[in-house]
Parts: C-alpha cells; structure tokens; sequence
C-alpha cells in the first residue's frame, strides 16, 4: 500500500483517500493518471468511473487520447462522458465498483434512463450490481442487462454466484430468437422474476442433457472395478439404464446422476449383501490427490441413512483402493459432457452469432449448480 501511496506527489489528502478505494490491482495505474496533471486528479473525486476510463484507456488509446485532450481544455467532465461514450450515471458508483475494465455502454435512451433509478445506494451492494450489470451487457446487450439491474441479488443471506449469467443467456437468447430450439416451451419475458426464469431455465437445460444422454453411452472406466468386501458387493454402474434401475429399487434420484458419471466428475456404485440392495455411494476423486477417492453421496433405501457398518465395510474397500502401489489419476476418458460435440451441436447458432467457441461451456457445472442454487 505504501508504494501507491509513495507514486503520489498530490498534497490533496481528499484525493490520496478517494484513489485508496479503488480496488488494490489498479491503484498504480490510477496513481499514474493522477499524477499528470490535477485536472486528470479532480476526477478521481468529481467522477470516478470516468478516471477509470481515462486510466485504463477505455474504447482504445486513440479515444481515450482525444477524451483526455477534451478535460486539459477545460470542457466540462460530463460533456467529455458524452463524447467519450461514458454514461452520466456511472458516476453514482464508488471507486470500489471499478474492479474490472468496463464493457461497452450502450446509448439506447431507454436503458440509460431507467438505471440510475435502480443503482444501490450501499457501497457493497452497488459494487456487486455492477458487476452483474457489466457482465450481463457483455453476454447479451441492454434489454438482458436491463432485466439483471432489477434483480435483487445483494439481498437475502446467500447471494447468487454470477456464473448463473451464463445459462441465463443461452435461455435469454434463445427466447428471443424462438423456433431455433424445439425444447424450449416457457420463454422469458422483461418482468420475470430471477426465481422463475431461474427454475425455467433449469428445466430447458435439463430436458437437453437429458437428450444428451438417452442413448448408449457408457463408461468404460469405473475407476474401482467390481469387489466384494466383508461379504459386501461393491458394483460399479456404467449406463443410464443401471443408475436408472438403481433408483427403482432403491426409490432415491441416483437415475439422474449419468451426466456425472460420463462426464467423468464421479463413479456410482451398488452396495449389495447376499444380492439384496442395501445402500448406494457416489464416489470423486480427490481435490488434494486425483489419485485418491471419496465418499460425497451414501444413501440408503429412500435416502436413508446408512447402517453403521456398511460405512465401515465401504471406507475399508475405499483404503484399499487408495492405498493401493504407484496410484496414478483416476480422471481419465471423454471428460466434461459440455465440451463434447453432441452436446455443442445445438448451442452452435447461439455460439456464431456471439463470435464464441465451445469453450464457452468450461466449467458449466459449475454454473449449474450456481442455478440450482437460486
């Protein structure tokens, strides 16, 4: 910290404080723009998200150049916003807000009307709205980005993890664009609330991974091939069909599990005594050693508890196999569902008009579960 303090030669102790709020990964850079002349350092205070803009050069050097030559002549800060494609009501933020480079505003006269009224008035929850905001804008534009600025998402004890913005705008986009998608009934709207176009666009995706997988896939790789331990059967199920049958006879949800097991984030496994079905357990390997695995799911018949010493006979079988000589990874095969090529086929008119890869889908587990949790 004292290293951008030392970067700046200002006396104005006001401006030395405001330039401390900005986030840590760009006060050398702020410091720097400061520094040049006081005109560029009023900023800091008068308008932030427009000294940001100035310092990190926002729309390209050759515009940011022409907007820094506008404030030396002494034009008015808003009339340079103006010119420079800065929206006046960025300055209600706080520099704390400015935590990433800014995407392009748009100009319609809608949008920029309406969200000055929704901008929170609390530091934190204003940092968290425009992050949301800017990343809505970068996925799908003002009407999409309009909708999230009215989503309460700093309220409530858990906050939504902004991952959930992505599968938001495959089902955003493909409401808008309708007929491109024939599993698509229930199509968003400007009013919906998070919740339900949350829970809507959970079953779109749903019912398409659900396609994914109804063929003959399985896995070749159980991981930990079939054992019997203390006179227990440790069974591995390799395709939808047997997680289905599972869950029949055990009456739990483990049918729905196969998009796990192929993309290779766990194994299932049946534990039998004498042939009866007496418990099923989810394994995954490791996050410290890949070598390794453990429990993460162990359900009994109706999500039962497990007898006490079907654990113990299942935690043995699982030492004996992380104990074994030379353990290598157990993570091999396909990988991720959602970076395989039938599961991209459908998303590809989504994917070209965006100018986007398939690697958008990386981590789209993770921004599952983040839906699953709103």
């Amino acid at each position: 910290m004292s290293r951008h303090k030392h970067k700046i030669k200002l006396s104005n102790s006001k401006t030395l404080q405001q330039l401390m709020k900005f986030p840590v990964c760009y006060r050398e850079r702020m410091a720097l723009f400061a520094n040049i002349t006081p005109a560029f350092a009023d900023l800091l205070v008068s308008f932030p998200a427009l000294a940001f803009a100035l310092a990190t050069h926002y729309g390209g050097k050759e515009d940011c150049q022409i907007a820094r030559q506008l404030i030396l002549e002494g034009l008015p800060m808003l009339k340079v916003a103006d010119a420079y494609g800065i929206p006046r009501w960025l300055r209600k933020l706080p520099p704390q807000a400015m935590a990433r480079h800014l995407p392009s505003f748009p100009s319609d006269k809608k949008f920029n009307r309406m969200i000055p009224n929704l901008v929170p008035k609390e530091i934190g929850k204003s940092v968290l709205w425009f992050e949301w905001l800017c990343h809505a804008l970068e996925l799908e534009g003002a009407e999409f980005a309009q909708w999230i600025a009215r989503q309460k998402i700093y309220d409530g004890e858990d906050t939504p993890s902004i991952r959930v913005l992505k599968p938001l705008s495959l089902y955003y986009w493909h409401s808008q664009n309708r007929g491109l998608d024939r599993l698509l009934e229930d199509f968003w709207y400007q009013k919906m609330s998070l919740e339900c176009a949350a829970s809507e666009c959970r079953y779109w995706l749903q019912e398409h991974i659900q396609e994914y997988i109804s063929g003959d896939e399985e896995i070749l790789d159980p991981w930990l091939a079939p054992q019997k331990v203390m006179k227990h059967d440790f069974i591995p199920l390799y395709n939808q069909k047997e997680l289905t049958e599972e869950g029949r006879l055990m009456n739990h949800c483990v049918g729905s599990y196969f998009e796990d097991i192929i993309g290779n984030t766990s194994r299932i496994f049946s534990v039998r005594l004498k042939g009866r079905h007496v418990a099923t357990v989810e394994v995954c390997p490791k996050f410290s050693n890949p070598a390794h695995v453990e429990i993460n799911e162990f359900k009994g018949n109706s999500n039962a508890d497990v007898p006490k010493k079907v654990r113990h006979v299942t935690d043995y079988w699982l030492g004996l196999f992380n104990n074994r000589p030379n353990p290598a990874p157990v993570i091999s095969g396909k990988g991720s569902i959602y970076c395989q090529d039938k599961w991209l086929r459908p998303w590809l008119p989504y994917l070209q008009e965006h100018g986007l890869t398939g690697d958008f889908f990386t981590s789209f587990e993770a921004s599952l579960s983040a839906l699953y949790k709103i």
